[in-house]
């Protein structure tokens, strides 16, 4: 073999070493390299479930607040209605007690200042008898019809004039239609008929 032969030969076998260096530095360089990810896959009808999920539960969060708060303003309501009724009919009560008192006061009043003595009363007939107030009040103001012999009428309206001045009478229209009677020797009122204004 001549040397030009054997210089053509080593400059083959020199290629085919760096081809195959190349080669195996592409493979080498392959295995490196990363992989590519593929994007998942994501289902628009799952992920808009999803999100209407999200947002309900929001929302709820948001009528469960506005529930308690509304509750709560309303335990408050019922409360002071409560305390306002209680209040109103402690005062009510109060006021019909006083009404009480004062009409019973006024009642005891009237009897203890002026009272026609039994004796007035004596009768034979009913021209004896007239009629006039029972004690400190007309009927036109709370008080009641009675009747007396007119011979004590005059003496029986002085005894008004002096201890009735300071009465304060009920403004109660009491008037009824009647006429003075003289029943076993006394004189007294019958009503003939019910009470009217």
């Amino acid at each position: 073999m001549s040397r030009s032969d054997n210089n053509s030969h080593i400059k083959l076998s020199d290629k085919s070493t760096a081809e195959s260096d190349a080669a195996a530095a592409e493979v080498k360089a392959a295995e490196k390299l990363p992989e590519e990810s593929t994007p998942p896959k994501i289902d628009f009808f799952e992920e808009r479930i999803a999100r209407l999920v999200e947002k309900g539960k929001r929302r709820g969060r948001r009528y469960s607040k506005i529930g308690i708060i509304s509750s709560f303003l309303i335990c408050i309501s019922v409360i002071a209605g409560g305390y306002f009724l209680i209040q109103e009919v402690n005062r009510y009560s109060q006021e019909a007690e006083e009404r009480a008192k004062k009409t019973s006061e006024i009642s005891s009043q009237l009897k203890s200042k002026a009272v026609i003595h039994n004796s007035w009363k004596n009768c034979e007939s009913n021209l004896n008898c007239i009629e006039t107030q029972k004690d400190c009040c007309r009927c036109q103001a709370g008080g009641e019809q009675t009747a007396i012999n007119f011979g004590f009428l005059d003496e029986w309206e002085s005894t008004l004039k002096k201890k009735c001045g300071d009465t304060i009478c009920v403004q109660v229209y009491k008037c009824q239609i009647g006429q003075p009677e003289c029943k076993n020797g006394k004189c007294i009122f019958t009503v003939t008929n019910a009470m009217h204004n």
